[in-house]
């Protein structure tokens, strides 16, 4: 044998091996690179159901600071006729209010017997009961509610027609 056939044969089986190599080495990185571009697919198709996710949580916050403004907004107050000449506004919030006091034409003719239409403070779910008549000389049927929502808070107030008593005897 020839020392040069040798280092032939040698530098073939080298070159043979080298293009397997080569060609492993190639379909790995294809793979990586296709594992790469789903995985980059992946992260994108995410980060746009991230993002919208966000948008989606952004806007119902929105909303909701919105009502939450509203409600805030809301006078707190229902009013209904209890019997007779009696009705009462009741603190329909979930806080109590302060410095109530219920006004209108109605009332101011029985002052003396209602001195009751003013409180400090009203607990929530609390009323505060009041007379007012209503004759054919009563020119307004409308009472206001004036309240702070805190000790020191600004007075706000709320106007509402007294509502219809039943005829007189079936109360």
């Amino acid at each position: 044998m020839v020392w040069g056939d040798v280092a032939t044969w040698i530098g073939a089986i080298a070159a043979v091996a080298a293009a397997v190599v080569a060609i492993v080495q190639t379909r790995k990185a294809s793979q990586a690179a296709q594992a790469a571009s789903a995985a980059e697919t992946r992260a994108v198709d995410a980060a746009e159901r991230s993002a919208t996710a966000a948008d989606r949580s952004a806007k119902a916050q929105s909303r909701l600071a919105t009502l939450a403004e509203v409600d805030a907004q809301k006078p707190p107050w229902a009013l209904q006729h209890r019997a007779g000449d009696t009705y009462e506004v009741i603190n329909d919030g979930p806080t109590p209010k302060f410095g109530v006091r219920v006004e209108g034409e109605p009332i101011a003719r029985l002052a003396s017997r209602n001195s009751a239409t003013v409180v400090d403070r009203l607990e929530a779910g609390s009323s505060l009961g009041f007379w007012a008549l209503v004759t054919m000389g009563t020119g307004s049927m409308q009472i206001t509610v004036r309240w702070r929502d805190t000790e020191e808070g600004v007075e706000r107030e709320w106007s509402r027609e007294l509502p219809s008593r039943p005829p007189r005897g079936r109360s």
